[in-house]
């Protein structure tokens, strides 16, 4: 209960924090046909406490406004982190985003919980990715 309270209130701040965010309602339903995550790899794995990763996500039926948007992302040592999406050019459906993990993760393995919320404030499908620590 508590992760998800952390989690409304992350993508709360993220929503009023940036420029532009603010004029959209950033709960609104999304799409009848929202984007899906239909994979998602983390580089490098194994990775170290305090290391930049990349997250990499194909997905169906990317709209235009996925580019811009933001993953939003909690680990299961109750680390909130936040990164902005770029397409990934000559591939539609490819996505980058870079968060910097803590640098105080203990070293195992690491269960990310992952929104994505695109340009025009929806959110999006929850995914789950396993990453381990050095």
């Amino acid at each position: 209960m508590t992760s998800r309270i952390v989690i409304i209130w992350t993508l709360l701040t993220f929503c009023l924090a940036i420029p532009g965010y603010g004029k959209v309602d950033c709960l609104t339903a999304a799409p009848n046909n929202p984007p899906k995550i239909t994979q998602m790899i983390v580089h490098p794995n194994p990775a170290n406490p305090g290391a930049t990763i990349i997250l990499e996500m194909r997905v169906e039926n990317a709209a235009a406004n996925l580019s811009g948007g933001a993953v939003i992302a909690t680990d299961s040592h109750g680390n909130n982190y936040q990164g902005k999406i770029s397409s990934v050019e000559g591939t539609p459906d490819t996505f980058l985003t870079s968060i910097r993990l803590s640098p105080l993760t203990d070293p195992g393995d690491l269960i990310f919980e992952v929104f994505i919320l695109d340009a025009a404030g929806n959110l999006h499908q929850t995914q789950f990715l396993a990453i381990t620590i050095s």
